[in-house]
């Protein structure tokens, strides 16, 4: 995949013409998923003048174990914070980064994304999304339960494309007043 930087600092515009997202979180774990999901809340991010945030979540442990070298979870934070940071650099130069320990991920990213005050939460799609497609994971359903905000699923291979349009967007309706 190439990198492309995409600014995320030019925001321009007046109050009035200002999206009502304010800042975007996307849920990152290093895989190309979570790279399809950077490179989607970024395009958002430039439309909407949005502040971008990379969160990843790490594992705690429930009960003290004795783990092998570098496993431990100040180890595999440092790990993360420096992966995070590549990938800021690479792809969203002026995001913001987040590394949240929790003994489930899932909630954790949740509780990032409530804490924050995201207007919009971005993941990537499930493994077996064909290309150009979403598709909602397991994991991707336990954030979703219990979400304080919406949440955008990234095309699968949208980091790997050459074209960063965006030709359509799917939402979902329940009739619950979060999705009016």
């Amino acid at each position: 995949m190439s990198s492309r930087a995409i600014s995320t600092r030019d925001r321009g515009g007046s109050g009035a013409n200002r999206s009502p997202l304010a800042r975007i979180g996307v849920g990152f774990d290093g895989g190309p998923s979570g790279r399809d999901a950077v490179v989607l809340a970024s395009l958002l991010a430039s439309v909407t003048h949005a502040d971008l945030m990379l969160i990843a979540g790490v594992e705690e442990p429930i009960v003290a174990t004795v783990a092998p070298a570098g496993m431990d979870a100040i180890s595999v934070r440092r790990q993360t914070q420096a992966m995070l940071a590549a990938t800021k650099d690479s792809l969203v130069p002026g995001a913001r980064t987040v590394v949240h320990l929790d003994a489930h991920v899932r909630r954790g990213l949740r509780h990032v994304a409530r804490r924050e005050h995201c207007d919009l939460l971005v993941v990537g799609s499930d493994r077996r999304a064909r290309a150009g497609r979403t598709a909602l994971g397991e994991r991707s359903q336990e954030v979703l339960c219990h979400l304080a905000c919406p949440l955008a699923i990234a095309p699968s291979g949208m980091a790997d494309g050459d074209s960063l349009a965006l030709e359509r967007i799917g939402t979902g309706f329940d009739g619950k007043a979060e999705s009016r």
